[in-house]
Parts: C-alpha cells; sequence; structure tokens
C-alpha cells in the first residue's frame, strides 16, 4: 500500500508543478499581450484627447444653447399650464428654438461619451501600469 501513495503523491506533485508552469506562462503572455495593447491604448486615447480639443469649441456654444433656453424657457410658462401658441410664426419661432436646443443637446451627448472614453481608455493604462510594477515587486522580491 505504501508504494502506491507514494506513487500518488508523486504524480500529485509533478501535475501540481505542470499547471504551476503552465499558469506562470499563461501569466507571462497575458503581460506581453497587455504589453502590446498598451501602445494602441494610448494612440487611441490621443485621437480621443484630439477629438475632444477640437470639439472644445462646439461644446462650449452647445452649453450655451442649453444654457440659454433654461433660462429663457424657465421663465415662459407658454405651454407649461398647456396653453397653445396662437400664431403660426410664434409655434414656428417656438420650434425652431426647440431643435437648436436639441441640437446642443446632442452635441453635449456626444462631448460625454467622448470624456467616457477618455476616462475609460486612462482607467486602464493606470491599471496596466499598477499591476505592472506591482509584478516587477514581485519579481524582485523573488529573486532576492
Amino acid at each position: 500500500m505504501r508504494p502506491l501513495i507514494d506513487a500518488f503523491c508523486g504524480e500529485i506533485c509533478l501535475r501540481l508543478v505542470d499547471i504551476d508552469e503552465e499558469l506562470r506562462y499563461l501569466k507571462i503572455t497575458i503581460r506581453d499581450k497587455a504589453c502590446h495593447a498598451a501602445p494602441e491604448v494610448r494612440s487611441r486615447l490621443e485621437k480621443v484627447m484630439q477629438r475632444i480639443a477640437c470639439n472644445q469649441p462646439k461644446v462650449a456654444a452647445a452649453r450655451a444653447q442649453v444654457e440659454h433656453w433654461i433660462k429663457d424657457k424657465a421663465k415662459d410658462a407658454l405651454f407649461r399650464n398647456g396653453e397653445i401658441l396662437e400664431d403660426r410664426n410664434s409655434k414656428l419661432e417656438w420650434a425652431a428654438e426647440a431643435d437648436r436646443y436639441a441640437a446642443a443637446c446632442i452635441d453635449l451627448a456626444i462631448a460625454a461619451v467622448d470624456e467616457a472614453e477618455r476616462a475609460a481608455l486612462e482607467s486602464w493604462l493606470v491599471r496596466e501600469n499598477a499591476n505592472s510594477s506591482r509584478y516587477e515587486a514581485q519579481k524582485s522580491e523573488a529573486m532576492a
């Protein structure tokens, strides 16, 4: 019975060593791919930052348009109580202002998506940097 247990323990040890080596290889492979991904992420981040910078005047104008709408229409109770404007010109003017407001809101929504993408890319880069630093520290400790 003893040789059977010894053989079993030896087999388990060999399998654990194999699993450990495979996991180390997998970690190295993942880390290498992350290193190759980092330049791509940085490149994408640069493009997003350029787009944000180029769109700043448009976004500023959209913010001003939204603030103008809110300020003017908050005082204006034309539709608040279900009242409908009487003349066609007033209705068309109201519709044109509403169109400008909607377009400005769309511009702000697109800008918010760009900012969210920027934040996600920056987050990934920082997390990868932290993981690399932690890995290097662990590697140094293991070699010491």
